[in-house]
């Protein structure tokens, strides 16, 4: 009866205590939304010294301290009530979303664009209103990288948005526009009628890239006017026609391409292989394979890619010669593709390792992104390790590469890398960790 009647009084108490916070809690609430953030904390702070377990007093605390831009604390806050046995596991994917969306209106163009692109890695479609507002930033990359997330999430919302954007002052957005409609409308009944609303648009590239929308929505007369087009485009404009012939995916494209893979200019070489890995057609391998001895490092690492793409085993002994080419992105173009054809991560490990090593960031930078399409979970170690790169793009990379292949134990690595000190590399890492929660 006693232990009854102690056990009874301990309800009571802490009831009694919950009572007496509700008010505090209130007015802890109240300075959130006002974004007195001083207030806040000074208010949950005091609860906690009462009661070091009150989910709402430590909820408050932590999203103030992210709101004011301290994430170290708010992620020590959030340990400390774990180690007191307070149940805020939930908290993490508040903190992280805060974090995401504080970044909408940072000073730095860059961090903006990480919060925009890092929306659509989360794959949460319920954030396509949160991210519309920067469909009115003032910088032209913000607005691509918002309309890349919105041709990612889809939806009724994202396809207004998206047609608006087909608007934009800025042609990379409007080419953006065209083909985040493109890949998010593909086999969808009717949807080659959306197209007719860019048909104004007088920018040559952006009417490539609609024609190209056409030709795969059985438009047979669209891959001829895209060849027409490209007798009249200038050295400048060409690339814009060979991606769009690549994303035709017809394979009668490859004639058209053939003597760009033969062009003067290397970056006319570049992107036609880059269509012709595009497209997959095995006609094109006998063209692709005099490029891996090119000249130039940027045709050979894409004539690699484009071999890889292509999923004919024959391209594995010619690849294999190449695999110690002088330039590192070149070979690590060249393991990729060998990848991509039924070779492992393992097998090219070195190849990785020493591309890590290199003194050029942007080596260091498609290395990760080379591992994150092929290696997987394989390349978990690598990307831990580039979690501490010199480099900001690196260290984004990793943290890009581990959410897309991460698995919940991953989730205490992305939380550390929430400590970073580069703000857009901590909003990649809180939008990488929504997504391992939101795949859960």
């Amino acid at each position: 009866m006693r232990c009854l009647l102690r056990q009874l009084l301990v309800i009571a108490v802490f009831s009694a205590c919950t009572r007496s916070s509700e008010p505090e809690i209130a007015r802890a609430e109240s300075a959130f939304k006002a974004r007195d953030y001083d207030q806040a904390i000074d208010i949950t702070q005091s609860l906690l010294r009462e009661n070091p377990k009150g989910t709402d007093a430590h909820r408050l605390k932590i999203l103030s301290h992210v709101a004011r831009g301290e994430t170290d604390k708010a992620i020590d806050q959030y340990d400390l009530a774990l180690e007191n046995g307070t149940s805020v596991q939930p908290l993490l994917g508040q903190m992280c979303l805060l974090i995401v969306q504080t970044a909408f209106t940072h000073e730095n163009f860059f961090v903006r664009s990480a919060a925009a692109k890092t929306i659509g890695e989360m794959g949460d479609p319920a954030q396509i209103r949160s991210v519309a507002s920067l469909l009115r930033d003032d910088n032209a990359f913000v607005r691509l990288f918002v309309v890349e997330t919105l041709g990612r999430l889809g939806g009724d919302d994202a396809l207004k948005m998206l047609m608006a954007a087909g608007r934009d002052p800025d042609v990379m957005v409007r080419i953006g526009a065209v083909k985040a409609v493109d890949d998010m409308t593909k086999g969808k009944p009717g949807s080659e009628k959306l197209f007719a609303l860019f048909e104004a648009d007088k920018t040559p590239a952006v009417q490539l890239f609609r024609l190209s929308a056409l030709a795969q929505r059985g438009d047979q007369t669209a891959l001829t006017r895209i060849v027409t087009m490209m007798e009249t485009l200038s050295a400048d404009e060409k690339p814009a026609g060979l991606s769009a012939l690549g994303r035709t995916r017809d394979a009668r494209a490859i004639a058209f391409l053939m003597p760009f893979l033969k062009d003067a200019d290397p970056t006319m070489r570049m992107y036609a292989a880059l269509a012709a890995g595009d497209i997959a057609s095995p006609s094109s391998l006998d063209a692709l394979i005099p490029l891996l001895l090119d000249s130039e490092t940027m045709v050979r690492g894409s004539a690699a890619t484009a071999l890889g793409k292509l999923g004919d085993r024959k391209a594995i002994p010619l690849l294999t010669k190449q695999i110690e080419d002088p330039d590192p992105v070149v070979r690590a173009s060249v393991a990729e593709a060998l990848q991509r054809l039924g070779q492992t991560y393992q097998d090219h490990k070195r190849i990785y390792e020493t591309a890590l090593a290199e003194e050029d960031y942007g080596v260091r930078h498609f290395a990760i992104g080379s591992l994150a399409q092929t290696a997987g979970r394989d390349a978990l170690p690598i990307f831990i390790k580039a979690l501490s790169d010199t480099a900001q793009r690196v260290r984004i990379a990793a943290v890009r590469a581990i959410g897309e292949t991460g698995a919940a134990s991953e989730i205490p690595i992305l939380k550390e890398a929430l400590r970073d000190p580069d703000p857009s590399v901590r909003t990649y890492a809180a939008g990488n960790i929504i997504r391992i929660l939101t795949r859960r």
